[in-house]
């Protein structure tokens, strides 16, 4: 018996079903952007014990804290396990449906041999959406890979934010534990003073007091740091670790001296967030022309023979009809959804220019105030105090004014360590607004270039595509 053309076609889809997948998602170049110069490599590892138990060194320097968050995050690990699962729905969706086979055996009345019926048949509508159905799902593995992206972003700015935090904290402990000791010296020449006649007892009250009180805000600090160091613990992967690393001293970042639409620019082109959105656009635009194919839902094509005696073989074709339902309802929930996605994009684009310019304007507020209190506060206060407590040895003047220049000096040494964090945290979150430490690198270095009057629409890499989603 030869085999039918219908039966030959269908025999010929079938076997190129078994065709090659999509190519595994690789995200390590765009990894590099947003760590910049970590050495680390981005990809999906087995999970881990609460404790990772990578060794540690006696000094934890601000790449290595990164370099370990990024190594141990569990929220990307989740986020590069959701990213092979999209893989999976790219590569499922080239697989050709199986046909169903169908086999009836009917008896004769009076005996005799049987009628036999036997079907082949494959899903139709399967069939002509599956170019579509591809294009829609390589759309969501690119999506997926943004969102991961944005996923390293945020474990890079969490620990990095806390790392500064940490430095911060044991600057101001430093601070006020010299103050202290002043202080506790202070306390022993009030004494002396007292006993000679030089100075009233209120005097040495006075000192006293200020040395309980230093001694509770230096107890204070100790415990927001203890917790502080518990924080860059987890974000690590050792949150059970004693996390007695000692920090770098703390680096003045660079003055953010490319304009403001520059960073702008570069945060529509390196955001995850926005490529992420744009596939997804791509992605829901196509289900918006599969959703015209919806009355066909049902449909089956394939291979009809049966045998009464002798064979009978020919094509079959099942279609419903659309007397009813001919995929109204799906089309208008996929036009909603698109336009719902419409709307979250422009959305995103607009908080995104507000972070940019939030932090772009906050970070060198930041660094100029910075500047001012290391250069002209804290040495003004510094001779003022000095000259203080010459005037109180020499018995020239009380205890109140030098009480007065002491606390001045420590509250500018302090504002000075508040200053430093406040600058490497607005740094922090400047390039967490534009996509990562490479991009906003690239943005520094980039201050020779004409600054861009507009921003860009789309991050590289996304697809040409309008508001509607259309490619």
């Amino acid at each position: 018996m030869k085999l039918p053309l219908t039966a030959a076609v269908l025999l010929s889809a079938l076997l190129a079903g078994c065709q090659t997948g999509p190519a595994r998602p690789r995200i390590a170049g765009d990894a590099a952007a947003v760590v910049g110069d970590v050495a680390v490599r981005v990809e999906e590892r087995p999970a881990e014990a609460v404790d990772a138990g990578e060794p540690s060194d006696d000094v934890l320097e601000p790449a290595e804290a990164v370099r370990r968050a990024v190594l141990h995050d569990p929220a990307l690990q989740a986020s590069l396990a959701r990213l092979r699962s999209a893989w999976a729905d790219a590569a499922q969706v080239r697989l050709l449906p199986n046909p169903v086979m169908t086999v009836g055996l009917r008896f004769r009345e009076g005996g005799g041999s049987p009628i036999v019926d036997a079907a082949l048949a494959a899903d139709l509508l399967s069939l002509l959406q599956m170019p579509r159905r591809i294009s829609a799902a390589d759309a969501r593995l690119r999506a997926a890979a943004g969102e991961a992206l944005a996923t390293l972003a945020d474990a890079v700015s969490d620990v990095q934010e806390s790392y500064f935090t940490v430095q911060a904290m044991e600057d101001e402990l430093s601070a006020l534990d010299e103050r202290r000791k002043l202080s506790e010296r202070l306390v022993e020449l009030g004494r002396a003073r007292l006993k000679v006649g030089e100075a009233a007892s209120l005097d040495v009250i006075a000192l006293e007091t200020q040395r309980l009180e230093l001694e509770v805000d230096v107890a204070e600090k100790l415990e927001d740091l203890a917790e502080a160091r518990i924080e860059l613990a987890r974000l690590v992967g050792e949150p059970s670790s004693a996390a007695q690393w000692k920090l770098a001293k703390w680096n003045a970042p660079p003055a953010a001296g490319a304009p403001e639409s520059e960073w702008v620019a570069a945060a529509m082109r390196g955001r995850a967030e926005v490529r992420s959105k744009q596939w997804e656009l791509v992605a829901l635009g196509d289900e918006v022309r599969l959703a015209g194919w919806a009355f066909l839902e049902g449909s089956d094509a394939g291979v009809q023979s049966e045998r009464d005696m002798e064979w009978s073989v020919g094509p079959e074709l099942a279609v419903p009809l659309p007397f009813f339902d001919w995929g109204q309802a799906r089309q208008e929930k996929a036009r909603a959804e698109l336009a719902a996605a419409r709307h979250e994009m422009v959305k995103l684009q607009r908080q995104i220019v507000q972070d940019v310019r939030t932090h772009y304007s906050a970070y060198n507020s930041t660094l100029r105030t910075l500047g001012r209190a290391r250069g002209e506060l804290l040495p003004l206060q510094e001779r003022r105090a000095s000259q203080a407590e010459a005037s109180y040895k020499a018995g020239e003047t009380d205890v109140a004014n030098l009480l007065l220049a002491e606390e001045d000096l420590i509250d500018a040494r302090v504002k000075v360590i508040e200053l430093q964090k406040k600058t490497a945290v607005a740094r922090v979150k400047l390039q967490r607004a534009v996509g990562g430490i490479g991009i906003a690198a690239a943005v520094d270095a980039s201050t020779t270039r004409p600054a861009t009057s507009a921003p860009a629409s789309a991050p590289a890499g996304s697809p040409a595509i309008d508001m509607r989603g259309r490619p």
